[in-house]
Order: C-alpha cells, then structure tokens, then sequence
C-alpha cells in the first residue's frame, strides 16, 4: 500500500487544471482519466488528449512503493470539492486492479482505479526562453474571438503567433475572413523562436490561457519543439500540438489609414449597440453608424419587429461617413477591451472597418463591410 498525505484544495487545483483534456469525447476512454504517479517529494498529476498534454508536480507525503496509477477525473474532482477538509489522506491499495481510497476526518470514499498500461506516453521536453505570462495572455484574449469555427479553413482554425518586428515582441493574429484581430505584446526572449509563426488550435486556447494565468508572477519559459509549443512554470508543464499549415498573409487586409480615427466612448458604444441591435436583422445582424459633425448615429432595422436609433455625441467634428458591419463583431471588440475610447478609421461604405483602442496597447481590429440595401 502507498499512502499520500496532501493538501485537498491543491489537489483539486490540479485535477481542475487537467480536466479540459479528459472531458472531450474520446474514442479512447481511458483519456477521461487522470494520471497520478508518486515521486520521491509529490506527486504528478497528468492528462492528455492526444493534442494536448499538462504535466502537474504536487508536493506532499508519500510513503510506501512508488505507484502510478488512472482515475476518472471527473469522479475525483467532484469528490474533492465536497471536502472541506485542510488535509487529506489517499491510500493507494491493489496491484493490477487499484483502488484509490479517500479518507477525511469522517469519511472514507473508495475510486476504482486502472493501470496505466495502454495510456499513451506523455512528452518529457523542457522550455528555456523566458516568457511574460501576463502580456501573452492579454494578447491571446484580445484576439482569440476572431478563430474560424469553419472546419473546411483548417488553417483559420487557430491563433497565429509569431515574432513582430520588435524581437521580443509577438502578434497573435486571427480571422475567419469576416473579420481580424491582431495584438502586439512584448513577451520576452521566447518572441525569438517564433520567426516562422505557430498555428494554435482553438480548442487548445482554453488550457493555454488557463496555465498562463497561474503563471502571472512567476518564472515562465517557453519553446518550440517537434510542432509542439511547450509552456512551464511553478510546478506544471504544458505540451500543445500545433497545425502544421500555413496561415493566410494577413497584411495584405490591413486597412491603411493616416492620421486619427474618430473618437468613441466604449462604454457609451457598448450600451447603445446593446439597445439598438434588439432590432438588428436575423440574418445579417448588422448595424449601420453614421458620423455626421460631432453625433454618430447607431441604427438597425428588422421587418418583422421593427427599428432601432440612437445617437452618442462625440468629443469632435468629423466629416460626413457611413458603415454598416455585424454588430456582434463590434460587440466582440468592445468586450475584450478595458480603454476608455476607442478609435473609428472608416474610410468608404464598403471598405474595411479599422478599430483600435485609444491608450491600450497595440491592437487593430478589422470589420469588412456589408452593402446597404
């Protein structure tokens, strides 16, 4: 028998970081399991769906042989937290078939367990280019709304990372052809291995961001390997396949505008479009603004229900100018800023809408139009 003398609310941290890969539909159901192998100082808790992997070191008591072991992540992590319990004690008693025994102060709840024989094995490389978690993460918040969802463009499929101008700065660039989002951050020396750009999948965004927010205020390091983007920090590992394709030359879409952009309050934006899009057409959700001296008017129409009209006056006159784009794309913008303004480059009805924030980093958004009828 091993026991495992650990801290139940670190225990459930890490089994809650892993679950995003065990709750996927799987042909192979042992990936809905968790991975519990005792070290000399801790223990690891891992799990994998093939395309991505986390790798978590827990320090505590272990006493007895060495064991590894699968249980269903799910069943552990429910179990977990029901206890309210400071310290736990988990006794790891059988051979071929394990059984993983939860003991509290006044309880005691048996998990069936299986072997790890037929688990695939998990990725072992390190990372060595420091990283600012914080500032990638912001990069990947205000650009991850754009990913395709259309699986015909495998390569719109993911955020594009790779090395800006700035050598430790990268761009995190995402399309689905309607619209675009980029965001420059500076993010330390791993900005250097990405020369030639990284395709993370969608569905891979969540763990990624997940870890780099438990990282904010530690060390970080990053790199690339065999089509792999490694994260580590504190104590945990994380191993993402990326698309091996390549994506789109998205310059070529960049709107080019000289000079300032009209000035909006976000706030004021938010709430009117959140009133005036009530009556935006279900087909097309689409809203028209139209700038006329210092007023910019918000407007939709729907047949059925009715329409929708709201002004917002501006700090500053602007020449008369008119667009109409999907309101919900506006809206995704407006929702992952925090800045006060945001600026307006429009140049014509039916090109391309340029968004950036006022004061809050170097972000461009692109809206392409839709025709008025």
């Amino acid at each position: 028998m091993t026991r495992i003398t650990i801290d139940c609310d670190q225990l459930l941290k890490d089994v809650t970081a892993c679950t995003p890969m065990t709750n996927r539909r799987h042909a192979m159901a042992i990936l809905s399991c968790v991975s519990i192998t005792t070290r000399s100082t801790g223990i690891e808790v891992a799990a994998t769906d093939l395309d991505v992997t986390r790798r978590q070191e827990l320090g505590c008591d272990v006493d007895g042989d060495a064991v590894a072991l699968l249980v269903n992540a799910k069943a552990l992590a429910n179990l977990l937290k029901t206890i309210s319990d400071i310290t736990i004690v988990i006794d790891i008693e059988g051979g071929d078939e394990p059984t993983l025994v939860v003991k509290t102060l006044g309880g005691e709840f048996k998990i069936h367990a299986i072997s790890t024989q037929g688990y695939p094995a998990l990725p072992a490389s390190d990372a060595d280019l420091e990283l600012d978690p914080a500032s990638l993460l912001e990069a990947i918040q205000h650009s991850e709304f754009c990913v395709s969802t259309d699986d015909s463009r495998p390569n719109l499929n993911g955020l594009y990372i790779h090395a800006d101008e700035d050598e430790e700065c990268v761009n995190c660039v995402a399309t689905d052809g309607h619209r675009l989002a980029l965001s420059t951050r500076k993010v330390g020396d791993f900005a250097k291995a990405l020369d030639g750009g990284i395709i993370v999948a969608h569905s891979a965004l969540k763990p990624v961001k997940d870890l780099l927010k438990s990282a904010i205020g530690l060390d970080t390091f990053a790199a690339i390997e065999e089509s792999n983007l490694i994260l580590k920090t504190q104590g945990a590992r994380l191993y993402v396949r990326l698309i091996d394709l390549k994506f789109p030359d998205y310059r070529a879409v960049m709107p080019k505008h000289e000079g300032n952009g009209i000035r909006v309050k976000r706030t004021a934006l938010e709430g009117a479009l959140k009133r005036v899009t009530l009556f935006a057409s279900d087909r097309t959700k689409s809203a028209s603004f139209d700038f006329v001296g210092d007023t910019l008017g918000i407007s939709s129409e729907n047949a059925d229900l009715g329409n929708g009209v709201e002004s917002i006056v501006l700090d500053a006159q602007t020449e008369a100018r008119a667009i109409s784009v999907n309101a919900r794309y506006v809206k995704d913008i407006l929702g992952a800023l925090s800045t006060d303004e945001v600026e307006f480059f429009v140049k014509e009805e039916l090109s391309p809408l340029l968004i950036k924030p006022v004061d809050g980093g170097a972000d461009q958004f692109v809206i392409m139009p839709i025709r008025s009828t």
